[in-house]
């Protein structure tokens, strides 16, 4: 029955498939329903994956706002030099 199941996708995680989401489909899929996840690990893994997500999105935010603030404050230091240096 494995040779049913998709591969993962090579573009899986820029989606947000991340490891711990694919083995919980994986898991998803065991012939045995005993060995399968509840809705509630389910829903726990997936908002731990959203929560981590929104986290990482955070920081790259704040890390391009510092680099913009940075840059901008070398363009000025540049630009100072070049003035005064005529």
């Amino acid at each position: 029955m494995d040779s049913h199941r998709p591969a993962r996708p090579q573009e899986g995680q820029e989606l947000g498939l991340t490891d711990s989401v694919w083995e919980m489909t994986v898991r998803c899929w065991d012939q045995d329903p005993a060995q399968r996840p509840t809705m509630t690990e389910v829903v726990g893994l997936l908002q731990e994956s959203l929560a981590s997500s929104r986290s990482i999105e955070a920081d790259l935010v704040e890390a391009n706002t510092a680099l913009a603030r940075q840059s901008s404050v070398c363009e000025k230091q540049l630009m100072y030099k070049y003035l005064t240096q005529r």
